[in-house]
């Protein structure tokens, strides 16, 4: 036990909120339909049943502050204190405001904490509190046994605009020895996913003396007045929205051809509105449909559209502690932009959020302004017209050829300086490169990748071909060497050529340009085809000397017993060619395979949802649906660990250590979590779950950094493709700064513990910059846990 009650201060970020735990009804209906619930038919003979009134509108809370305290406000929160509390926090300080008063002599305390709390620890409260009066008993030679305890959940404290801040309290007797805890926390949610709150704690202090100022403080509690909406744009002026947004909404991102708002503090629901590359990729990605879509009409903001409607074939959305399958729509526009690009709006919901809740409170505050030279969209399937008052293009000479070659993987093509000029600065990593045409309407990719799965040109054609499901096939041809093939989709040409080296590594060329311009790009595009070339083969390299041969082989000593991909990966990084080369891609695609009969996905995400429960039932669900998953051991540990029947232990002859207050591992050192163990495996879990939202793929992580002191732990990693691939950033919504190169293949994510699991509380992808000195700031924490040095 701390000898200086006034340290207690610091433990008061234990009283910490979060979202309050769905009913287990709600979350087993996401395991399957329940049947409806057949109501019988009312007697003829039974009087007619009147409505019920509709409930009364909750009336303001008025805050009162008593003569000789001083009001305070922050994060959003307001309450007062007698002038005398000393304030315990820094004056600079942006996270926490604290006040206290302390009677050192009779070990008596009285504080008052404001902070941002994460996602998930609001639920603590009840078992903090409860632990907190035996550790201070202890230290002051109280017995607890027999204490008088309870819990309570006073009424809200209501806000004018019907915001509200949430109330739990907790007061424990034991003779004179009196405990008050009581914690005020905002209903909503910030776009951290947490809440923002404020704790008061009182130990040891007279209950006579102390319980009229507490009730006084309660009065003082209330909210700062909500903003003004603030009139915002998105795409390029082509969406019209405020903030904040209402309620249960945040904005995911916003770019000049995207902008996505999802639904919070759950992804229940999104919206999305796409031009150019993206709005082509949604409309055209009819494989997330579980079966064919319904084709039909509509209307969205007051455009007509084509649309798209049915269940997605995976979970994509969040209930409860399940994801589930989510109604998928996607709104294509009548009207395109000048240049003949789409405009999409796709929706992806659970069924049961848009009965209870649906997109209304949003869409009502955004709307559309399209350009003034906006075009009715060509019929899909033909070439764009071209524009009466613009006459038919002429085909161009191209000139300045030059040639490109890959510095990573040879990748070597020519092209005309006249069409196609770079694409910002050229990536690190040096496995492709990006160029444009002066006007910014046709591209050109161009990049080399190992063939980790090993699949033939006829395997990999048609994996082109399944991801423009709604594009016409105008050419394609394989063989032994490569494959190309040439489509119309919307009003874009798509051409691509990938030939195979001898060394199992592919190099591919990608063209796109409007098809009203083919007379511009056609010969040019075959005459670049036809320069896209491999590395010559060299002649075999003298024996590798005597330390070199050693460090390969001590490394693939060191990873050739592993159950796990990254370790492959690495071997397969620092020796792409090498003697182990074609067995470690061997073992990434056997350890990354799926499962027969299962979904991984759905496992990993809904034990991720599950794994600091303290629910038995949760862990017992999770059972009913994979008795023999890959978590199973863990569930039944966790089972019998909250159901049995805690046995005091036997007590041991001689002295016993003085009872400690709990030392963060904070405090003392930082580790990296061994390779192969459930510590670790548990990190990565949770770091895939906003990646999966971000990059809307699974993916695993070559580890750059992965720190941790047991209670917060950061990761650095390059993400990868769950068969060891490196990840094609051009299929997420990152395509345009990769593109730029305006971003790094890198994902920062910071996580803190959560019972027996992980909770990321914060993450950045593709930073170019030391983005964790923000979260040094943001989260006090030491510069230990990002740098070892």
């Amino acid at each position: 036990m701390q000898s200086r009650i006034d340290e207690l201060a610091a433990g008061m970020d234990d009283f910490a909120p979060s979202v309050d735990e769905l009913p287990l009804g709600e979350i087993a209906d996401d395991f399957g339909d329940p049947e409806a619930e057949t109501v019988a038919p009312q007697a003829a003979s039974e009087p007619a049943v009147q409505p019920e009134p509709e409930p009364a509108a909750p009336v303001a809370t008025v805050a009162v502050i008593p003569e000789g305290w001083d009001k305070h406000s922050f994060l959003g929160m307001t309450f007062a204190v007698p002038v005398h509390w000393k304030r315990m926090s820094k004056p600079d300080d942006d996270d926490e405001l604290i006040f206290g008063d302390i009677n050192m002599a009779e070990k008596r305390f009285l504080g008052v904490n404001v902070t941002y709390f994460t996602p998930g620890q609001v639920d603590d409260f009840e078992d903090d509190t409860k632990s907190l009066p035996e550790e201070v008993a202890k230290g002051i030679g109280i017995d607890l046994t027999g204490a008088e305890q309870a819990f309570s959940y006073p009424d809200p404290i209501v806000a004018v605009d019907g915001r509200r801040i949430l109330r739990k309290k907790f007061v424990l007797r034991k003779d004179d020895f009196f405990v008050y805890a009581e914690l005020f926390y905002k209903e909503d949610f910030n776009e951290r996913g947490g809440t923002d709150a404020l704790g008061i704690v009182s130990m040891n202090k007279p209950e006579a003396e102390v319980a009229p100022l507490l009730e006084r403080f309660a009065g003082t509690v209330g909210l700062e007045a909500a903003p003004e909406p603030e009139a915002q744009t998105g795409v390029d002026g082509l969406v019209n929205y405020s903030l904040p947004l209402p309620k249960g909404w945040k904005r995911q991102f916003n770019s000049s051809d995207a902008i996505n708002f999802l639904s919070t503090p759950t992804y229940s629901a999104s919206l999305g509105v796409n031009v150019g590359y993206r709005a082509r990729e949604n409309w055209s990605s009819d494989s997330e449909y579980d079966g064919a879509p319904e084709i039909s009409r509509g209307e969205i903001f007051g455009q007509p559209a084509t649309l798209k409607t049915g269940m997605t074939n995976e979970p994509y959305m969040q209930v409860g502690y399940s994801f589930v399958k989510a109604l998928r729509k996607v709104y294509k526009l009548d009207k395109c932009l000048a240049n003949g690009d789409l405009i999409v709006i796709q929706q992806y919901a659970a069924k049961s959020w848009l009965e209870s809740t649906g997109y209304d409170s949003l869409m009502a505050t955004m709307s559309l302004t399209l350009p003034a030279d906006a075009i009715d969209c060509p019929v899909e399937g033909a070439a764009t017209p071209t524009p009466a008052t613009t006459p038919a293009p002429t085909p161009e000479t191209a000139s300045g050829w030059t040639t490109y070659t890959n510095s990573r993987f040879g990748t070597s093509l020519d092209y005309p300086t006249s069409h196609f000029q770079p694409a910002g600065a050229a990536p690190e990593n040096g496995d492709g490169r990006s160029f444009v045409s002066p006007d910014r309407q046709a591209e050109v990719l161009v990049w080399g990748a190992h063939n980790a799965l090993e699949q033939t040109p006829q395997q990999m054609m048609e994996e082109v071909r399944s991801s423009h499901t709604s594009g016409t096939v105008i050419s394609q041809q394989a063989d032994a060497s490569g494959f190309t093939i040439k489509l119309l989709e919307g009003a874009k040409l798509i051409q691509q050529r990938s030939i195979l080296d001898g060394g199992n590594v592919v190099h591919s060329l990608l063209v796109r340009y409007p098809a009203n311009q083919d007379g511009k790009y056609g010969e040019v595009v075959q005459a670049m085809i036809a320069s896209l070339s491999a590395p010559a083969a060299e002649a075999a390299p003298p024996t590798a000397s005597a330390a070199v041969s050693d460090m390969e082989q001590a490394f693939w000593n060191s990873v050739k017993g592993m159950t796990r991909a990254d370790g492959f990966e690495a071997y397969l990084q620092q020796f792409p060619n090498g003697a182990y080369a074609a067995e470690a891609r061997q073992r990434i695609a056997d350890l990354t395979a799926p499962a027969p009969s299962t979904d991984p996905q759905v496992e990993l995400i809904f034990w991720q949802s599950i794994q600091s429960s303290s629910d038995p039932a949760m862990f017992q669900a999770y059972l009913d649906r994979w008795p023999n998953g890959t978590f199973a051991v863990l569930a039944r540990l966790n089972l019998t660990r909250l159901t049995a029947v805690a046995v005091p232990p036997t007590p041991q002859p001689g002295p016993q250590p003085t009872p400690q207050v709990r030392v963060t591992p904070s405090a003392r050192s930082y580790y990296t979590p061994a390779r192969n163990t459930a510590e670790r495996s548990a990190i990565m879990d949770a770091a895939r779950v906003p990646m999966l939202q971000e990059l809307g793929q699974r993916v695993i992580f070559l580890v750059k950094t992965l720190r941790t002191d047991g209670e917060w732990c950061f990761l650095m990693a390059e993400p990868l493709q769950p068969n060891g691939r490196k990840l094609n950033w051009y299929s997420t919504r990152f395509a345009n700064d990769w593109a730029n190169d305006a971003m790094s293949d890198l994902v920062m994510v910071l996580m803190h513990r959560q019972g027996s699991g992980w909770q990321v509380v914060d993450y950045v992808i593709g930073p170019t910059d030391v983005h964790w000195y923000n979260w040094i700031d943001s989260y006090g924490l030491p510069e230990r846990l990002f740098n070892p040095g």
